[in-house]
């Protein structure tokens, strides 16, 4: 017995569209932030065993919302074993780059053999909006391609 699938959809907005079709084509999809106050996005190279590889960590306030620039920021890398991190724990000093319109972070990494290597960090950040800050916490996953 074969079963159908039926989509239904209404009005949808065009990021909603974007991430049906590639869903539907089979593609997989980052999950969005669940919080408008923030986004935050990760930039990752190619990788060659061995080879310094720097990925980039960007977190971008929402609309109405800046980063709070006295917060203690912190980024916690937790690479799997393989995986070396040239500075796994990174401040606001660290930063490449820290404005309240956002921040930028450079993780050096280093991966001693090929395969797929499954990197995780830990964020705390605190964004604001004209009447309130919030302290955010964040967990972001990354998969390195390593050649």
């Amino acid at each position: 017995m074969r079963k159908r699938l039926v989509l239904t959809v209404s009005v949808v907005g065009p990021a909603l569209a974007a991430v049906l079709a590639t869903v539907l084509a089979g593609a997989s999809v980052a999950e969005e932030a669940k919080d408008p106050s923030y986004a935050v996005k990760v930039d990752v190279p190619a990788a060659k065993a061995g080879q310094h590889t720097v990925v980039k960590l960007h977190v971008k306030p929402g609309q109405g919302y800046h980063m709070n620039k006295e917060f203690p920021v912190g980024v916690t890398l937790n690479p799997t074993a393989g995986i070396k991190a040239d500075k796994p724990h990174l401040g606001k000093a660290d930063a490449a780059r820290f404005e309240e319109a956002g921040a930028d972070f450079d993780l050096d990494l280093v991966a001693a053999t090929p395969g797929k290597q499954v990197v995780t960090a830990d964020m705390k950040f605190a964004v604001c909006s004209a009447t309130a800050c919030e302290p955010k916490r964040e967990k972001v996953s990354f998969t390195l391609e390593v050649k």
